[in-house]
């Protein structure tokens, strides 16, 4: 992960803004800064892909644009090349160039081709203008403030706090324009629950089967484009257990971490599971008498949560993150929130989260997991859910036929697997396979 901040308009005050950076300091390992009148932008960055080069905040070519940018592009690759035959020129493997080249080339309409988790801010150095986009599933956050004068912007709330200023959601899914010294217009420019309307449906079990397994292949893949080692949470469960199966085949430097109550029956499956694929598994055992009150304090503050199992799941993330550093791998780029500021030698897949067993073991201690009033906020600007909840599949087809499904969450034409128990759809332009029974996988 990292963190964003941008105070933006004529009264921005540079203490304040290094305020508003200092706390957002877990979230990454350095601190970059660029500062001119009317425009104090910086970026807690972890360095993940294209480490010494991918800087931030990212200036167009021109000194136009100015992008600050928290999260991860997967098909930054394929618009690269796209962008690349459009004229574009690049500096950087990363995918933080790209998405400011996107906005550059489409505009408003490059948030369209984005696939991944996100939230950024694309800034008219001249106006004042901002630019805001964030993931159609908010797994990134990104609140505003505007104070007489300034508009603020950062990835936590806690770096909001304190300008006498109400704090308001970039909502999931939702982008638009911050005028200088005007209102902040944002609208949606996904409906997640219409994607796939007017596709074919598919009644035939073993087809469904074939595309859900290939569109999970295909997600986990495009999480591991990196040459950092990559661990998985394994809490014992059957998302996590699919996540290692799969990490293990695609990536060739992978572990396995798990948390637990001991002689659990998830840590019992988790060690089972991770003897067989032969990947190096380390079990952190953890009791409920473990656990004081100030570690639930302390994970309530620092992850923003205010629901019971999403506080579960961070309080137990902490030893898990604690004993990684133990083991020389530093501070990892996990998915949920931060333990220490420290260069990443692992990226973890997958948030940590607690076991059926543990959640039961906790669940006596739910009065304490409940934040104080000073730190809570609605629960729906804490709903955060992972990508494969609606996964735009671009892979190739089952039956080894291209695919003309374009890299983008909205757009006619992509599978989508929906929660509402709505049958699945096949893909436009794709031919049906014959054969019955899982079929093969993405390479």
């Amino acid at each position: 992960m990292c963190g964003i901040a941008l105070s933006i308009g004529p009264e921005a005050d540079p203490a304040t803004f290094r305020r508003m950076l200092a706390v957002l300091a877990p979230r990454g390992e350095v601190t970059e800064t660029r500062q001119q009148d009317g425009l104090l932008a910086g970026v807690r960055r972890l360095r993940v892909v294209d480490r010494e080069r991918a800087v931030q905040p990212w200036v167009s070519p021109d000194e136009r644009h100015l992008l600050c940018y928290n999260g991860e592009v997967f098909n930054h690759h394929e618009l690269r090349a796209e962008l690349t035959r459009l004229g574009h020129d690049f500096r950087t493997a990363g995918d933080t160039e790209v998405v400011l080249a996107a906005f550059r080339q489409w505009g408003e309409e490059a948030v369209r081709r984005l696939r991944g988790e996100y939230a950024f801010a694309v800034v008219e150095r001249a106006t004042g203008r901002a630019y805001l986009a964030r993931d159609p599933l908010g797994v990134k956050p990104l609140y505003w403030s505007r104070a007489p004068g300034c508009l603020h912007l950062a990835s936590e709330v806690k770096a909001l706090a304190g300008h006498d200023a109400p704090i308001s959601e970039v909502p999931p899914g939702h982008h638009g324009w911050a005028e200088p010294g005007g209102p902040v217009r944002l609208r949606p420019y996904v409906d997640l629950l219409t994607i796939g309307d007017g596709l074919p449906v598919i009644d035939d079990p073993d087809e469904a089967a074939l595309l859900v397994r290939v569109a999970l292949t295909d997600s986990i893949r495009a999480r591991l484009d990196t040459d950092l080692t990559v661990g998985v949470v394994l809490s014992g469960g059957l998302d996590s257990s699919l996540a290692l199966l799969h990490a293990a085949q695609l990536h060739p430097d992978c572990v396995a971490v798990t948390v637990g109550v001991p002689d659990s029956p998830d840590v019992a499956y988790a060690r089972r599971l991770a003897a067989e694929l032969g990947v190096p598994h380390e079990v952190i055992e953890l009791r409920p008498r473990d656990i004081r009150l100030a570690d639930v304090r302390e994970a309530i503050r620092i992850s923003e949560l205010t629901e019971y199992g999403d506080i579960i799941n961070a309080v137990v993330s902490v030893p898990i993150f604690r004993r990684l550093r133990e083991l020389g791998l530093r501070r990892p780029a996990a998915r949920l929130h931060p333990a220490a500021a420290e260069e990443p030698d692992v990226v973890l897949l997958g948030a940590a989260r607690a076991g059926p067993a543990l959640q039961a073991a906790l669940r006596p201690a739910a009065p304490l997991l409940r934040p104080p009033a000073a730190r809570t906020r609605p629960a729906r600007l804490r709903q955060r859910a992972h990508p494969a909840a609606a996964t735009t599949w671009t892979g190739p087809s089952p039956t080894g036929r291209p695919a003309r499904t374009p890299p983008c969450w909205s757009t006619p034409g992509t599978w989508s697997a929906r929660r509402s128990g709505t049958p699945c759809r096949w893909p436009r332009g794709l031919v049906r396979p014959r054969t019955r029974g899982p079929g093969p996988g993405v390479r």
